[in-house]
């Protein structure tokens, strides 16, 4: 007997079920709606910041890079450059970025290298999770983790940027 895999959906419709489910929707996680909302104590949210900023300042926000070995060779080389030229662009500086931020959440320097010296666990899972599927994975599965983490962290940052200024008091030179 032999088994034929049958697609239930086209692969954009199933991409859009995955982004619907639960699990998927960080935006409405009750911590990120604390914070939205200006409920979650600016000293948790200090906290919470800290704990994930090795996944997206220090050699953590180069995880995405991994994805450029599964795609074509002219796509990646396409992709490479835009990420080159971003390290050339002042503005594009993660760890500068969020090291103010922080600042302005009341982060003093030390606790913002000592989070960067000692990743928590969940920020190294989250770069060693982006990093497997980028290195390892089919083509498919690097690109539907990088399809659902592109379309939600942007969201993410964008919402708690507006939030951090209007319910945290951090100047919006800081943003």
């Amino acid at each position: 007997m032999t088994l034929e895999i049958q697609a239930s959906g086209s692969p954009l419709a199933l991409i859009s079920d995955d982004a619907n489910r639960q699990e998927n929707r960080i935006l409405e996680h009750p911590v990120w709606a604390a914070v939205f909302n200006g409920t979650l104590p600016k000293a948790r949210l200090k906290r919470l910041l800290l704990a994930i900023l090795p996944a997206v300042a220090g050699p953590g926000r180069y995880a995405f890079a991994a994805k450029i070995s599964q795609i074509d060779a002219q796509d990646g080389k396409a992709l490479f450059m835009q990420l080159f030229d971003a390290t050339k662009d002042p503005e594009a500086n993660a760890d500068e970025g969020w090291r103010r931020v922080l600042i302005g959440l009341g982060a003093s320097d030390r606790e913002i290298r000592a989070a960067l010296a000692t990743p928590s666990a969940e920020a190294q899972d989250l770069v060693d999770v982006i990093r497997t599927h980028g290195l390892s994975s089919s083509a498919v599965e690097a690109a539907i983790i990088a399809y659902m983490l592109e379309r939600h962290f942007p969201q993410l940052w964008g919402k708690l940027a507006a939030r951090l200024e209007k319910h945290y008091g951090v100047p919006k030179a800081a943003l």
